[in-house]
């Protein structure tokens, strides 16, 4: 057996001992897992790719298919079950693994495609993904293999059924994920680079009608037309314009350095967005800029993927907070922060080789956050959670009619009662008129979702005669109210 054979058969085992540790059979609250699921649902029922928890059964408009036909696929197996989806994703992650370590071995060492991987093993944010029903890993598996069919391309002399399968893969990862434009952007610019003219222009002009083909049957992609509001959750401040996307650039730079690229190399470190970056985040942060530049320019493989993603991520909302945006990125991230310390290094200590040491300290720092999402797994929700999913529960042995609600998706799975989401406005006349036209039922007053307060409380407070309270959980309040128009 090859040592690389080797290497791969440690990933594998460790991968699947990790999983165990961290996997959490809970349905996440972080992001929309619970709508992933039922799109899924609805797809593996026939009943194509629909809203359930609205009665209209109305078609989805907001995220792409792909993701969702992934579930349907699995529910095959077991059609209601998480778990299913779950160990489908954690399998995908570790194929991810797989492919990292043969991209990396190709351009980098075997040493270091093994450290960047065996880090990427042990980074808690991909693991969590790696256990909830989102779309982030599915896509992390299809960018890592167009990148790695890349790798077999003889430009010279590219064989059409190669090729094929690599355009393939990118046209799936679009409709899994909007970034998935990104890898359709660099496959073309490298076609057209490589003087493949024929080529781009035929998968140019294939990718241009699929992407309209997915806006006539499913008009308006979600997040980017998000994207072109100033705030996607107030919607009333209007679209953006030139001076409003240059700032959100700035903000959103400041704070990827500063909070998240530090935080998703080694998650041990915290973000804390309520407040400011102190003077040791942007110390940190500038330093960790600074080791990513000098690794960059040493290993300049995949910069135009990397550059064009940077892009993207920088354009988004600068209320999109947090680090899944970049995880596609972090493979690179993490292999050019390794070759940057490793010069860093024997520059400064005038050494031909690293003592293995200094990878090992930094794995073992990653083991901390992985602590903390085996505990997480173990742990109950908090009380808000509780009181929200209790009392979609407590309706689940009754049909009430149509809810308003934080979470719509959330609700309907727990309760099996038809649920909306109240409109994002400050403006009670305006959220009253919706509940009319909607002809609600009833109203979920919770401390589970901070705009539930924002939105809802100055409603009711407003006009209380339309509000009859049904039933309230303690400690924090989660109420139900009969509304009436």
């Amino acid at each position: 057996m090859k040592f690389t054979n080797y290497n791969i058969l440690i990933l594998i085992l460790g991968y699947i001992l990790i999983y165990l540790f961290i996997f959490d059979p809970k349905i996440s609250l972080i992001g929309d897992n619970a709508t992933y699921f039922l799109l899924g649902k609805a797809v593996s029922q026939g009943q194509g790719f629909i809203n359930l928890n609205d009665p209209l059964k109305s078609s989805h408009h907001f995220y792409p298919p792909g993701y969702p036909l992934f579930i349907a696929l699995l529910l095959k197996i077991d059609p209601n079950s998480f778990t299913i989806v779950k160990i489908g994703n954690g399998l995908l992650l570790l194929a991810s693994l797989i492919i990292n370590y043969r991209l990396f071995e190709k351009f980098a060492s075997k040493k270091m495609a093994f450290i960047v991987t065996l880090l990427l093993m042990f980074n808690s944010h991909i693991l969590l993904y790696s256990t909830i029903m989102m779309s982030e890993i599915l896509f992390l598996f299809l960018s890592r293999l167009a990148i790695f069919l890349s790798t077999k391309i003889e430009w010279n002399n590219p064989r059409p059924l190669l090729l094929s399968g690599m355009a393939l893969v990118i046209v799936l990862s679009y409709f899994v994920r909007s970034s998935g434009i990104v890898l359709i952007g660099w496959f073309i610019i490298s076609l057209m680079a490589h003087k493949k003219w024929k080529y781009a222009a035929t998968f140019a002009i294939i990718s241009g009608l699929l992407i309209g083909f997915r806006e006539i049957i499913k008009p308006g992609s979600g997040y980017i037309n998000q994207a072109l509001t100033v705030n996607p959750y107030q919607p009333e401040l209007g679209l953006i314009d030139f001076s409003d996307f240059l700032e959100r650039i700035l903000i959103n730079l400041g704070r990827y350095i500063s909070y998240e690229i530090p935080n998703v190399l080694f998650p041990v470190l915290s973000i804390d967005y309520s407040r400011e970056p102190s003077i040791i985040n942007w110390v940190i942060g500038l330093s960790v800029l600074l080791i990513l530049i000098i690794g960059f320019t040493k290993q300049r493989k995949f910069i135009l993927y990397i550059i064009l993603m940077g892009a993207l991520i920088l354009s988004w909302p600068q209320v999109w907070v947090g680090v899944r945006f970049i995880l596609p990125l972090l493979p690179f991230l993490l292999l050019a922060f390794l070759i940057g310390v490793e010069f860093i290094i024997k520059k400064a200590l005038k050494i031909e080789k690293i003592n293995p040491a200094w990878w090992l300290a930094i794995i073992l720092i990653q083991i901390i956050p992985v602590w903390e999402l085996h505990k997480q797994s173990k742990s109950d929700y908090s009380k808000s959670t509780e009181n929200y999913l209790g009392l979609a529960t407590w309706l689940n042995t009754q049909t009430i009619g149509r809810v308003i609600c934080s979470k719509p998706d959330l609700f309907y799975l727990f309760s099996g009662n038809y649920s909306y989401r109240y409109p994002y406005s400050g403006n009670p006349e305006v959220v009253l008129e919706y509940f009319k036209s909607k002809q609600i039922k009833y109203v979920v007053l919770d401390r589970f979702f901070r705009n539930s307060q924002r939105y809802l409380y100055s409603v009711i407070r407003s006009h209380p005669e339309n509000f009859e309270e049904i039933k309230r959980l303690p400690l924090p309040e989660t109420i139900l109210y009969k509304f009436n128009p």
